[in-house]
């Protein structure tokens, strides 16, 4: 495969090609795809900075959308989770989309609906989201919907097709199961199990976006009712992809070997946005990344699995061996207090652009990976 080139020589784009753009900082994550033709996909979001109020979406799409004709026809939420929502509200707010889709049951009502999520007591539901990103997230797509009449609000579940423009591309969801997704959204801390996958084919092009869905329980081997056997069980053409982002930050728990096939000889890229958190994805003990790695020849990560206060630039092309990524997060602080030993002086990274943990992927109709661009901070990681 062809090094990648830095993403700051990535000019105007070349619409005939499907382009990718994954950002994730070491918390957060946030997908911004330029459809062929005209009009770009937003999936959920996520924040740079120490102060937070970095924008990786908003400054993509400011930077390489055409300069007419070329709305955000589409924002999804695929989950309500903090590290999936950062900087949701706030793209709404600068980019007014023409679309918004979000997890909720089939023939819902837009208003009521959410607000049962922000806990209107009209809503008479006893599982509320409260967190704050979370529900500045609810409150802009409810005042995104209340200003102008015939603005549509998605509920998405299996089956469902997004609105794409003018743009020759499918954009599907392909989870959560309609049947389940009747019930509502599960407690919060579980709602990685309702998350909303996304299949954007393109000719015989196929583009994976598959949020936080599990496999299974975290440390067990029990399927999740709603996870990737279940899915797989009906899409097993998924695993025939050009571009995936792996689900739930490249945890184990999440990797299915149908989504993820041995495929030697093919150029495709998996793309990881980390969650330093969670200490993901692993790099040892045969979990995470070495998994990721015996079925696929590199794997792009838009940073290392560490706090945006340590991010700092990695030398172009910041191609990286396991080993050596392994041996830094031995001793690399995580900046996360709770993570790191007490006592630990963290010293400030200088990566806080919005654009420095990103990778895009450029892809004909053909499913040929044509080209790769990285920020500042993103790596590939290979054996």
């Amino acid at each position: 495969m062809t090094q990648a080139a830095p993403l700051a020589a990535l000019g105007r784009l070349d619409r005939d090609l499907l382009h990718v753009f994954v950002a994730g900082p070491g918390l957060g994550e946030g997908i911004a795809v330029a459809l062929p033709g005209a009009g770009w996909l937003l999936i959920d979001g996520c924040t740079t900075g120490l102060d937070g109020r970095g924008l990786p979406l908003e400054a993509i799409v400011n930077r390489w959308r055409a300069p007419t004709d070329d709305p955000v026809v589409a924002m999804v939420l695929t989950h309500p989770h903090e590290d999936h929502v950062g900087g949701f509200a706030e793209v709404i707010d600068a980019l007014s989309p023409q679309c918004i889709g979000l997890l909720s049951p089939p023939g819902f009502s837009e208003s009521g609906s959410i607000r049962e999520k922000l806990g209107d007591p009209r809503a008479g539901r006893a599982e509320r989201i409260r967190r704050g990103s979370e529900r500045a997230a609810l409150i802009a797509i409810q005042r995104w919907a209340e200003a102008q009449p015939g603005r549509q609000v998605l509920a998405l579940h299996e089956g469902v097709t997004l609105p794409a423009g003018s743009s020759p591309v499918q954009v599907v969801a392909r989870a959560p199961d309609e049947a389940v997704a009747r019930l509502g959204l599960l407690p919060s801390q579980d709602a990685n199990h309702l998350s909303v996958v996304l299949e954007i084919a393109h000719g015989t092009s196929r583009t994976v976006l598959a949020s936080d869905l599990p496999r299974y329980f975290t440390n067990t081997t029990r399927p999740v009712r709603t996870g990737w056997d279940l899915v797989m069980s009906r899409y097993d053409f998924l695993g025939d992809h050009a571009v995936l982002k792996v689900p739930h930050h490249g945890s184990a728990a999440a990797m299915h070997p149908d989504l993820m096939p041995q495929a030697a000889g093919t150029q495709r890229a998996w793309c990881v946005t980390p969650h330093n958190r969670a200490k993901l994805p692993r790099v040892a003990d045969l979990d995470g990344l070495p998994r990721m790695l015996e079925r696929q020849s590199s794997v792009l990560l838009t940073a290392v699995p560490a706090s945006k206060r340590v991010q700092a630039p990695e030398e172009h092309p910041g191609t990286v061996r396991l080993s050596q990524l392994a041996a830094r997060m031995a001793s690399q602080r995580t900046g996360a207090p709770f993570v790191d030993a007490a006592g630990v002086h963290v010293a400030p990274g200088n990566a806080y652009e919005p654009l420095d943990p990103l990778w895009c992927m450029a892809v004909d109709q053909h499913g040929t990976l044509v080209s790769r661009w990285r920020g500042r901070v993103a790596i590939e990681v290979i054996s």
